[in-house]
């Protein structure tokens, strides 16, 4: 009855879709005989069909105006749109009001009434007097069964009973007669015995190797790192000018607090000329704490290829070793790139880089 009902409804939806789209269909008027045509799309069927599956309708299934019903799940999805299927709508109707209680049946004919008197059984009759023992007759036919008495109802439990006494002990057993001891079984003879060997001779004691001395214990190595960090050194601006100029960085490293670092930069000088007769000095200052810095460096000059030009210029290769005990917050560095002579309209470029290496700790001598 349930799948009845299913298929129904399946195909009223049915019935009204395909309503909608061959009566909206230009081509049709009620002046004009249609003959049926095969189902599913053809080169002379209408612009849009009704398609089926068990599953829902992925998106290269039909075209727009397109409908499709999932048999399985009853669903019916439609129509399609810019290439995209609509959410599904149901086909299953909404669960039903539940029916009202029937009517009680009629009583059943009176038994009165009844052709036959062992359709009816009558009520119990009394007990009779006991008769004179008579002469034992044949068996008479089988009386027909009493109803089945209504169930009493279960007492209530009975509350607990005192404990009784403890019985008395019994009496102990007589002892049992003991066993009579066995005898004596006859002692073996007592063995040979054997003969002592012949002790060995004892070995001379070796001479005693002589203690070598303790080695002194060693210097405790210093602690290897525990971090390290690569990055890169940008300048903003170039250095020009007169006098002595000179560039800094932008701020570099986040360097810890009461932490040892070994610092080891590369900062390389373009010169657009490429003459390159100047000189070149390099100082580091830290921004927000005051630790212990000593650096060194050399300079020498360079060519460097920067994947489209080689570029000429000037290389300040150095380390600097942090000690920082007396820098109590974080910090970073700016180093200051100067020259020994004047720069002209030709202003020198500068690009660096740096490993920051934390160590265990920096001692610093004079």
């Amino acid at each position: 009855m349930k799948s009845w009902k299913i298929q129904s409804k399946i195909f009223i939806a049915i019935l009204a879709i395909v309503s909608n789209i061959v009566f909206a269909h230009p081509s049709y008027s009620a002046n004009k005989s249609v003959k049926p045509q095969a189902a599913g799309r053809t080169a002379t069927s209408l612009s849009n069909t009704i398609l089926n599956g068990v599953l829902a309708p992925k998106s290269t299934q039909g075209i727009d105006g397109d409908f499709f019903i999932d048999t399985k799940a009853l669903n019916i999805y439609g129509p399609k749109t810019n290439g995209r299927w609509p959410t599904a709508i149901s086909l299953r109707g909404t669960q039903g009001v539940a029916g009202a209680t029937g009517t009680s049946g009629s009583n059943g004919t009176d038994g009165r009434n009844a052709q036959s008197a062992s359709a009816v059984v009558g009520a119990q009759g009394a007990t009779g007097a006991a008769g004179a023992a008579g002469i034992k007759g044949e068996a008479g036919v089988a009386g027909a069964s009493g109803g089945a008495g209504i169930a009493g109802t279960a007492g209530v439990a009975g509350a607990q009973g005192v404990a009784g006494a403890a019985g008395a002990a019994g009496v102990a057993g007589s002892q049992g007669v003991a066993g009579a001891t066995g005898n004596t079984g006859a002692q073996g003879n007592i063995g040979n015995t054997g003969n002592t060997g012949a002790q060995g001779l004892k070995g001379e004691t070796g001479t005693a190797g002589v203690t070598g001395s303790k080695g002194e214990t060693g210097t405790v190595g210093a602690a290897g790192p525990s971090s390290a960090l690569f990055g890169v050194i940008t300048f903003a601006e170039h250095i020009s000018g007169g006098g002595f100029p000179s560039q800094s960085s932008n701020v570099f490293g986040l360097f810890e607090a009461e932490k040892d670092y070994a610092v080891r930069f590369h900062i390389f000088v373009v010169d657009p000329t490429q003459f390159m007769d100047f000189s070149l000095s390099v100082e580091f200052t830290a921004t927000g704490a005051t630790p212990t810095m000593k650096k060194m460096y050399s300079i020498s000059k360079a060519l460097v290829w920067n994947g489209t030009d080689e570029l000429q210029g000037v290389s300040i290769i150095g380390e600097v070793s942090i000690e920082g005990s007396t820098a109590h917050s974080g910090y970073n560095l700016i180093a200051t790139v100067t020259t020994g002579t004047s720069v002209g309209t030709h202003p020198l470029t500068l690009t660096g880089n740096f490993q920051k290496v934390e160590i265990g700790t920096v001692t610093q001598t004079s």
